[in-house]
């Protein structure tokens, strides 16, 4: 705020006191009008509100010429009254103006200061009306200092820096002592991981240097207990002699910084130790059994506080434990920190294992490196013969192989021929028994082919049938001469029936001993029926062809007539001399042309032959033998 802003609010203060004066005297020159004149007591109190005087308050017992008077008095004096105040007010705008003007430089400077982030101002005392101004800006100076020195302070990672609010309305103090102890947590979050990853570091740098293992595990044990200010710690390590059972065994400890060499065997799950290693998971005590340990000093001897026992695993594997002991509580990332160490030395454990049964192995192997030698001009005599066998042995084993392959070609091509094959093929032993079926046969029987195997004819035909197959497969067996083709009617045990052509034949061995046969049946049931039926309807026609005028006859490419057969017609044998052994042309011109326009089907051909008989003449192509044809004619 400038001194141009506060000088007009000033000015402004005096002119509405004078503006006040002014209205306050038009009021009373108003009132003094409008009284009646029979009222002077009215006059008189209005006027008395304004200049309270005791002669004014006397004289309104007096007459109505005296009010009027004092009435008039009145007005006056008002009027120098509010003018003076007026005159007054103005003079008094110049007095006052440059004193507040001043008096606000010093508040004001300071402010500007403030707002530039200065704090570091003196602040002179004021004796004015503007002190309490100045007081409480040096307060919020002051507060201002102490929270930037707290900041300050936390920044630098003080946070132990003494620092309260203002108040509980006091927005930036309460932010600051909020940021401090978010940052103390993240800062002792912090000290806690680089301890973890220093300590890490520092095991993993002994382990990589290695060394003789009873030498690594006393510094391993010692370094531990060092840098987790334990009061004693030991090292235990898991044992399998050949024969016994598994057990762990004091391998190192650490107490006080003086070796304590202990000969300690405790047996998988006696004990805390023993408990531990078996269910694989820390244990952490804070009330120990009483007895069970004392950490021992030149000055006497204490139980601990707190006992930390960490199997030590790698892949879930156990291969030993770390027992920790301190006067002092264990916290939850010390614990943590001494499991992750136990698997970095369980680890170690592991491979200085598999190094010294390695270095075993290598002795052994030495050893029996010796013996070898020993014996090897022996062997090397032995293995010219053997050598020599083996070329052998190889060739057989080609010739095997080769073998091998041919019968799985053979084998491969005769189950594709099997299962190809329409016919229906079962092989049968001495005894004739079924070793083996193909797909169709197993189709017929509505079995699968493995189900089959073991079984004769007696599981799947009627007895009748069964009994006169099993004997003439023994007649077979015993003449060893094939039957071939032979029709016969099949009676299957639900009742159903089936004309098959059946060939069986007999094989032997490499030996030439019969061991079996196949049999190759071929389903002939509609072939057999057509036939059948065809034999029925050839007797009928004949019957028929015997008891009309009809005649039949054969011709060929050559045009030859042949076979001539009549039926009940009249002068047979010269009908016969007359057609036997002709040729169509000279015979049966009109039947001839027919043939060679192949204007013939389903139509009739009259011819007449030289002793006048007519003939109604049907052809009929021969559909077995290309260019025959058969000629039904019927004498009219």
């Amino acid at each position: 705020m400038n001194s141009s802003k506060i000088r007009f609010r000033v000015t402004a203060v005096l002119s509405a006191i004078a503006a006040t004066a002014f209205a306050g005297l038009f009021l009373i020159f108003q009132q003094t009008r409008s009284s009646p004149a029979t009222d002077p007591t009215a006059k008189i109190a209005l006027s008395s509100k304004i200049v309270s005087t005791p002669t004014l308050t006397d004289d309104t017992a007096g007459g109505s010429a005296d009010s009027v008077k004092s009435t008039r008095n009145v007005r006056w004096i008002a009027v120098g009254t509010t003018s003076l105040i007026s005159i007054l007010a103005i003079l008094g705008s110049f007095w006052i103006i440059p004193y507040f003007n001043k008096s606000l430089r010093i508040p004001l400077s300071i402010l500007d200061e403030l707002v530039q982030g200065n704090t570091n101002i003196k602040i002179p005392e004021l004796e004015n009306e503007f002190a309490p101004i100045v007081g409480s800006i040096h307060e919020l100076s002051n507060n201002i200092q102490r929270s930037s020195d707290f900041a300050e302070n936390i920044g630098e990672g003080n946070f132990a820096y003494a620092f309260s609010p203002a108040g509980k309305h006091d927005t930036l103090g309460n932010a600051l002592v909020q940021m401090r102890e978010k940052l103390r947590t993240i800062a002792e979050t912090d000290k806690v991981r680089n301890w973890s990853t220093s300590g890490l570091a520092m095991f993993a740098d002994l382990i990589r240097k290695g060394g003789e293992q009873q030498t690594l595990s006393d510094t391993l044990i010692s370094q531990l207990v060092k840098y987790t200010h334990s009061n004693q710690g030991g090292l235990y390590t898991l044992h399998r002699d050949e024969g016994e059972e598994p057990y762990i065994e004091l391998a190192a400890c650490y107490a006080y910084d003086r070796k304590k060499y202990i000969e300690k065997r405790i047996e998988i799950g006696s004990g805390l130790l023993g408990q531990c290693f078996m269910e694989g998971s820390t244990m952490h005590l804070r009330q120990i059994p009483d007895n069970y340990v004392s950490i021992t000093s030149g000055l006497g001897a204490g139980s601990p506080k707190s006992l930390v026992i960490v199997p030590l695993k790698i892949n879930d594997s156990v291969q030993g434990i770390v027992e920790l002991a301190s006067f002092a509580h264990y916290q939850p990332h010390e614990i943590e920190f001494v499991e992750r160490v136990g698997e970095m030395i369980a680890s170690a454990m592991a491979t200085v294992r598999v190094t010294e049964k390695t270095k075993k192995m290598l002795e052994e192997s030495q050893q029996q490196s010796e013996e070898m030698r020993a014996q090897e001009e022996e062997m090397r005599q032995n293995m010219e013969e053997m050598q020599a066998t083996q070329e052998a042995m190889e060739r057989q084993a080609n010739e095997l192989k080769k073998m091998q392959e041919n019968l799985e070609v053979e084998k491969s091509m005769f189950t594709a021929l099997m299962d190809a094959l329409p016919d229906r093929i079962t092989y049968k032993d001495t005894q004739s028994r079924i070793t083996r079926i193909n797909k169709a046969k197993a189709t017929r029987l509505n079995m699968n082919p493995d189900e089959v195997i073991g079984k004769t004819d007696f599981d799947f035909f009627a007895a009748e049938h069964a009994k006169k197959a099993m004997r003439e497969e023994q007649e077979l067996l015993n003449s060893g001469r094939p039957l071939l083709d032979i029709e016969e009617l099949l009676t299957f045990n639900n009742g159903e029936t089936a004309w098959v052509s059946s060939s069986r034949i007999p094989f032997k061995n490499e030996h030439h001993v019969l061991t079996g046969m196949f049999i190759i049946s071929k389903d002939i049931t509609r072939l057999k029926h057509t036939e059948l039926q065809l034999v029925e309807k050839v007797e009928v026609l004949k019957n028929l062809f015997y008891e009309f005028p009809i005649l039949q006859f054969s011709t060929g490419k050559d045009r030859q007539i042949t076979a001539v057969v009549q039926g009940n017609v009249k002068n047979p044998q010269l009908i016969a001399d007359a057609l036997n052994g002709k040729l169509l042309d000279d015979v049966l011109p009109n039947i001839a042309g027919a043939l060679d326009q192949e204007n013939y089907h389903n139509k009739a051909v009259l011819d007449t032959l030289p002793d006048g008989t007519v003939l109604k003449q049907f052809v009929f192509q021969d559909r077995v033998r290309t260019g025959s044809y058969t000629v039904v004619a019927v004498v009219v």
